[in-house]
């Protein structure tokens, strides 16, 4: 993995703060952050190190340096392999030197793209309470109403209420929004040209999605 630092936004979220600022996937973050808390040593290297290039620690291979909530820092070093996919690896200024499975290194040389957020929009059906659907001049716009049937359960209703009110299939419109929020990023472009190099200056087709509370 390239160097790349992350950190939490005030909402909670993974964000890269280098060597870009954008978005971090939070499953992928979390998952890299549930192996490296139960990352287990298979067996010591050596109890009190004194040869740090034999174990291939003098420049480590990767550095992995986790910020706590208390302000305090560890920082993992993982040196050379240390034979049948393992690999040395320490706390940094540690005398013991343990080997360590490789699956960690394997997670870490899958790269910056790895962990950045693949889904175009991070929203959930449930989460959308209306949207507006722009062709040219021409704009409609569905908004959705709950009921509760005879068993109290809330049901949710699909409405188009401009231009002119219509019921729509509900159905459908979820149907629609689901795989809208499963549209992942087939290519990231981090320099991209002018908007009309892309068509995006005036797009032929624009969908703007207006969002409640989270449940």
């Amino acid at each position: 993995m390239c160097s790349a630092s992350l950190a939490r936004t005030d909402a909670g979220e993974w964000a890269f703060t280098k060597p870009l600022v954008t978005r971090a996937g939070r499953w992928p973050v979390d998952s890299l952050l549930g192996a490296l808390e139960n990352l287990r040593m298979e067996s010591v290297a050596s109890e009190d190190a004194k040869d740090l290039k034999a174990l291939g620690l003098v420049k480590p291979s990767r550095t992995v340096v986790l910020g706590l909530l208390d302000g305090s820092s560890k920082t993992l070093e993982i040196g050379g392999g240390a034979g049948d996919k393992k690999w040395n690896a320490r706390l940094a200024g540690a005398p013991l030197v343990a080997v360590i499975p490789g699956a960690l290194v394997d997670d870490l040389a899958k790269g910056m793209a790895e962990l950045r957020a693949k889904r175009l929009l991070e929203v959930a059906t449930y989460e959308v309470e209306s949207f507006d659907v722009l062709q040219g001049t021409a704009k409609k716009t569905c908004a959705k109403s709950t009921t509760k049937d005879k068993d109290g359960v809330e049901k949710a209703q699909w409405k188009r209420t401009a231009p002119d009110p219509k019921d729509v299939e509900t159905n459908k419109v979820e149907d629609a929004l689901f795989k809208l929020g499963g549209v992942e990023v087939a290519e990231f472009l981090d320099r991209p040209k002018e908007a009309s190099a892309y068509g995006l200056d005036a797009p032929a087709f624009k969908l703007v999605l207006r969002l409640g509370r989270m449940r």
